[in-house]
């Protein structure tokens, strides 16, 4: 498939056709251009949004009593999980499990939901990254 800026991208995928890798191959000025602009996408979140989406979750969700000491290493653990993860995607999967879940989440299943909207981000700018390498040397 040819993009609108000259490169042309095709997509890998698994036996159960999920995304696991791009081939990408065209101008190199118009891959660095494009990664550029994905670096911007991929800049990690504040951890104080991870808190604040964690308190929203945890209010919209059920789950146990609320002792101080656990709230406090509840968001640690989560900021922790979290924290390579940018915020337009940290918000979408905090958003997404309030709309299906009764229970709070694990750091597991909101990573689950994270990588799901980073992944192709993450594999496309890899792509991007073995193609100007390739073209450097």
């Amino acid at each position: 498939m040819k993009s609108a800026n000259g490169l042309q991208v095709s997509t890998e995928t698994n036996p159960d056709y999920e995304v696991t890798g791009y081939k990408i191959s065209g101008c190199v000025d118009a891959a660095k251009s494009l990664l550029a602009e994905i670096n911007q996408h991929l800049k990690p979140a504040d951890p104080a949004l991870i808190g604040e989406q964690l308190t929203l979750t945890d209010a919209a969700t059920s789950g146990r009593g609320a002792d101080p000491t656990n709230v406090a290493y509840r968001h640690r653990a989560f900021i922790e999980g979290l924290m390579d993860f940018p915020e337009d995607v940290i918000m979408s999967a905090f958003a997404r499990y309030r709309a299906v879940e009764n229970w709070q989440p694990s750091v597991a299943e909101l990573r689950e939901y994270c990588w799901r909207d980073y992944k192709r981000r993450d594999l496309m700018a890899g792509a991007l990254r073995r193609m100007i390498n390739e073209a450097d040397t």
